[in-house]
Parts: C-alpha cells; structure tokens; sequence
C-alpha cells in the first residue's frame, strides 16, 4: 500500500510563504519550485516545498 503524499495548490503554498499566489506560479515557471499540474492547475509536493524553503534559506 502506497503512502499518501500532500499535495498544495499554489496558494496554499502563498500562504505557507506569505507572498502572493503570482510569485509562487513566478518561482514554478522559473524552475525554482517543482510543480506538476493535474489538467490546467498546478500542484506542489510537500516535498518540493521543504526542498523550495531549505534552498532560499542557504542563498
């Protein structure tokens, strides 16, 4: 049995950084942020966000 794995919508994530929904879809289309999408919307893993937060805090 397969471990269930968080996802967030971009502006959960905004919330969890605080900053707006646009910088979070800024940093996925730059290649900051590791995203997939599921039709037309994005979804992070909360993995991609831990790595995302450990990057910005070493820069």
């Amino acid at each position: 049995m397969s471990t269930p794995v968080h996802v967030y919508t971009p502006r959960e994530v905004a919330s969890v950084l605080r900053v707006s929904d646009d910088a979070v879809l800024d940093a996925i289309k730059r290649g900051e942020l590791r995203a997939f999408r599921v039709g037309r919307y994005w979804r992070i893993k909360a993995e991609a966000l831990e790595a995302y937060m450990e990057g910005r805090a070493n820069a």
